[in-house]
Formats: structure tokens, C-alpha cells, sequence
């Protein structure tokens, strides 16, 4: 009996770890579609467009870094803009920030 208890609170605490890598990595669903939300609000809000002349090419964590990356789509004239956002632990946004170029572009040589 003390050995099958023992081993129930062993499986849930590697659960619960690699739930805690996985979320720490990729961040979790809800904080991504909030994210992608934040983003859209605040295109439209800063370039007067309407939810029709948008969309969202990508939504992905940078891990190490804390942002997610949203790159949105101007379907008129075929503009991108590239979004790092941050949330607070409770989901609020945090900060926002517009980068010119995508993250990985830094890192290509010339």
C-alpha cells in the first residue's frame, strides 16, 4: 500500500515537472490566444484598419524571453508587423513592443 502511494505521488510530481517545462517553453493556449487578441487590437487601433484587412501569419513563444511573437498580415498593401507582447501571470497585457524585422533574421549571416 505505502509503495503504490509512493509511486502515485512520483508519477505526479514528473507530471507536474514536465508541465512546467512544456508550459515554460511554449507557453500555454489560453496566454497565446490572448497574445494574438492583443495583437489585433492593437493593429487595428494603431493603423485604422478593420478585422478584414488583417491577419495573423504566425503566433509563437520566445522561450528565454517571455514574448510572444505575432506577425500580422496588411492585406491591402502586403505589410508585416511584427509584435512582441508580453502578459503579466494573470493574462493582462504587460507590454507590447513592434519590431521591423522577424526575431530569427538577426541571426542569419550575411
Amino acid at each position: 500500500m505505502l509503495k503504490r502511494i509512493l509511486i502515485l505521488i512520483i508519477l505526479f510530481c514528473v507530471c507536474y515537472g514536465l508541465w512546467n517545462i512544456y508550459t515554460t517553453l511554449f507557453g500555454t493556449f489560453k496566454e497565446k490566444k490572448l497574445a494574438k487578441q492583443y495583437a489585433i487590437e492593437y493593429i487595428l487601433n494603431k493603423y485604422q484598419l478593420t478585422k478584414d484587412d488583417i491577419e495573423i501569419n504566425e503566433t509563437s513563444y520566445l522561450a528565454g524571453y517571455g514574448f510572444y511573437q505575432n506577425i500580422v498580415i496588411n492585406k491591402r498593401n502586403k505589410d508585416k508587423y511584427y509584435l512582441n507582447i508580453k502578459l503579466d501571470k494573470n493574462g493582462n497585457l504587460y507590454s507590447i513592443y513592434e519590431s521591423v524585422k522577424h526575431p530569427s533574421s538577426y541571426f542569419k549571416q550575411k
